[in-house]
């Protein structure tokens, strides 16, 4: 059995894990595939090594307590951290892990251009007082002791402000599109995270965009990649991250924009591979990323949270020695409590390592 995408079968309780499971369980050979099979925390892992490898990896409880920076709680053990990572990294080459970097084998590829426009915000008091009630919502519930239902709640508010955020810029947004569409005759992909966000684009460059979100499959969806890809007059792909950012490549496009910025890392990784390599018939093509981030909002700090996230990724699949926080809440909440707080915590990892996938300039 040969698995392609193999990160999709990291949630041991999802039905397609287990109908995996269920069809490599008499199979004496599994192949993993996946250019990214790390993409938020060491948790993720043991499902796939384990499908791959049983006799290996039997335990998920000793993997985690191995791994995954056990702690204990008032609601039971939390793995979400990392730990052990050059172990780990050790033994995943030792026992099932080949991996190949880009780099290493080919010679040729150009580096990623990565750059952040900083964009405004068209009602700045709107965030603001959003930000407001946020911080007097956690300050009435003690930061440090939180409920299991409280960090619920959190992750909902904070979610609140993160599309408060995508939408209150994207007036600028559209602009720059025009910008791009006007002064270049290239194509660019745009992802982002919410329907809304993308729908409101592709309502907005209809005449020269498609649309791939959760609701777009089937024939429809390989009408969109053929139609963008084969279609001069199309110039713009606008998708979701997670349903658009694996399984197709875009040969002969340059050119991304984040709009959005999802939770993992892994998915930033994923999504701006979609054009970066080499192209038959040309010369390696620079690829540009752009980062379109709401300035003074909780998107400046996210990116260099998942920046920091990506370096412990790394530590684990590549033996990049780092290590840093990964509980993308946490740091969050510290960071719209305490702004010198969190940027404290988040350089210490972008000193201990300059070659993170994600170092943004």
């Amino acid at each position: 059995v040969i698995a392609d995408e193999c990160h999709m079968i990291s949630n041991r309780k999802a039905r397609s894990s287990k109908s995996v499971k269920q069809l490599c369980r008499q199979i004496p050979y599994v192949i993993g595939l996946s250019g990214t099979p790390l993409t938020n925390r060491p948790k993720e892992l043991w499902h796939i090594l384990h499908i791959i490898r049983p006799e290996l990896y039997p335990s998920a409880w000793t993997f985690y307590f191995d791994f995954c920076k056990p702690r204990r709680t008032p609601w039971g053990w939390n793995f979400d951290g990392a730990s052990n990572l050059g172990k780990l990294h050790k033994r995943l080459l030792s026992s099932v892990m080949i991996r190949r970097l880009k780099r290493d084998v080919l010679a040729d590829l150009p580096a990623k251009q990565r750059i952040v426009l900083p964009l405004d915000l068209s009602d700045a008091k709107e965030y603001r007082d959003a930000v407001t009630d946020f911080r007097g919502w956690m300050i009435e519930r003690s930061p440090g002791k939180l409920t299991g239902t409280d960090r619920a709640e959190g992750l909902v508010k904070m979610g609140h402000l993160k599309r408060l955020a995508a939408t209150l810029k994207l007036p600028m947004v559209e602009e720059w599109v025009d910008n791009f569409l006007e002064n270049s005759e290239e194509k660019l992909i745009i992802f982002g995270e919410h329907r809304k966000i993308l729908r409101t684009l592709h309502k907005r460059f209809k005449e020269s965009s498609v649309l791939v979100d959760g609701s777009v499959t089937g024939k429809h969806r390989k009408l969109a990649f053929h139609k963008f890809l084969k279609t001069k007059a199309t110039r713009l792909f606008i998708g979701n991250t997670k349903a658009a950012g694996v399984g197709w490549s875009a040969s002969g496009v340059c050119n991304i924009a984040f709009v959005e910025l999802p939770w993992s890392p892994g998915l930033i990784v994923q999504a701006e591979d979609r054009v970066h390599g080499l192209f038959r018939g040309q010369e390696g093509i620079h690829s540009s990323i752009y980062f379109l981030v709401a300035k003074n909002t909780m998107e400046e700090k996210l990116l260099k949270i998942l920046q920091a996230k990506q370096q412990t990724l790394d530590a684990a699949l590549d033996g990049n020695n780092t290590a840093s926080t990964l509980n993308v809440f946490d740091l969050l909440k510290e960071s719209l409590l305490n702004d010198r707080e969190i940027d404290d915590k988040i350089r210490e990892p972008e000193r201990s390592n300059k070659r993170s996938r994600l170092s943004i300039p």
